[in-house]
């Protein structure tokens, strides 16, 4: 170790509480935001534009963040007792976290006799009445089953597919076509893997949920607010590509756009077409059950629709206003939602019995 020959015992004391106190500040941090993000969606996105921010004054070599952390720990090095500022940080945010917690909790809301409850478990549905109600319940569908867990977690691993459709000469040369197709199924992986089935989840439970007293809109809305949350949240994780480069957090957003404008529309249109009866019991690995020509529809015009809205501005040599033209095209179809829960609220309710038969089989 070469700090401690150099700067003496204390330096290398420092130093090391100095490491550990910032993993403890981390570490509570990452809590308390998750915990804020979880009552109020804000603090998702503009966690998303500090980091997209930090990206771009890397890339454009406003800061260096390495350089900064090599110039705080070289100066715990010469001034030790520097060192007590991050164990400082980590026990006020430590106590930020207890505060919140002391606010927020009720032991009221643990009593058995309590007969009133939230609308749901999650309290960042609450806001959204019935509808948040019905996403929830499909959440706790998602979370308990194993099928539906391993598509939601195998969400995950895809974010890594950056790595292969974002290419060094691609991103120089503002190539964005060829990126475009990873950067659509990345943000919007949720929405293509867990979607492709919809409809189907709720397979084994499909006829007491036509028989009970369920606004179908209300329904078929609760699906765009979670496929709505769930695309945030990857997107929001698939930031990390900015530091290749802040380009790549402009094709992101075009792409963020088209999932939850067009995306969400194609795939749950198409879902109304699925009468595959799914075992949500199963692992989601080489399990085809469930699978028909829907799955197959979907990808054309998903994969497609993209890559043409850009193609004519690629070729004209006009990256940037093609990247425009997607995510205009993906907001003015998420202007229009409240027009295609009505068209799709209208073809549920007429293939509703033909998708009930379905399950049965």
């Amino acid at each position: 170790m070469r700090i401690a020959p150099t700067y003496g015992a204390f330096a290398t004391i420092m130093y090391i509480i100095a490491i550990f106190s910032i993993a403890i500040f981390n570490n509570y941090l990452v809590l308390y935001i998750k915990r804020k993000t979880i009552s109020n969606v804000l603090y998702t996105a503009v966690g998303l534009i500090i980091i997209a921010g930090f990206a771009a004054l890397e890339y454009y070599k406003v800061i260096s963040i390495m350089a900064a952390s090599d110039f705080v720990f070289k100066a715990v090095a010469l001034h030790p007792y520097i060192g007590f500022a991050f164990t400082i940080a980590a026990f006020l945010i430590f106590k930020i976290n207890s505060d919140f917690l002391r606010k927020n909790l009720y032991t009221e809301e643990l009593s058995s006799k309590q007969e009133k409850k939230g609308s749901t478990d999650y309290a960042f549905l609450n806001r959204f009445g019935k509808v948040g109600e019905l996403a929830a319940l499909e959440l706790k569908l998602i979370l308990r089953h194993k099928r539906s867990r391993s598509s939601v977690i195998l969400g995950f691993f895809f974010l890594l597919y950056g790595f292969l459709f974002y290419k060094t000469p691609a991103i120089d040369g503002d190539k964005f076509g060829q990126m475009m197709f990873g950067a659509i199924f990345m943000t919007g992986v949720s929405i293509i893997i867990y979607g492709q089935f919809m409809f189907a989840w709720q397979s084994a439970h499909f006829d007491g949920l036509l028989s009970a007293k369920i606004n179908f809109k209300d329904f078929i809305k609760a699906k765009f607010l979670l496929f709505t949350i769930a695309s945030s949240i990857i997107t929001l994780l698939a930031s990390f590509y900015g530091f290749l480069s802040p380009k790549l957090l402009l094709l992101q957003l075009a792409a963020y756009l088209y999932n939850i404008g067009f995306g969400t529309v194609i795939v749950l249109y198409l879902a109304t077409l699925n009468k595959k009866r799914l075992d949500i019991t199963k692992a989601a690995s080489f399990n085809y059950q469930g699978t028909s020509a829907t799955q197959f529809l979907l990808m054309f015009p998903y994969a497609l629709t993209p890559i043409l809205l850009y193609v004519p501005f690629g070729m004209m040599d006009m990256p940037y206003w093609g990247l425009i033209v997607v995510a205009i095209f993906g907001l003015a179809m998420l202007l229009m939602r409240g027009f295609w829960v009505d068209v799709i609220t209208a073809k549920f309710e007429k293939q509703r019995y033909k998708i009930a038969e379905g399950f049965r089989e």
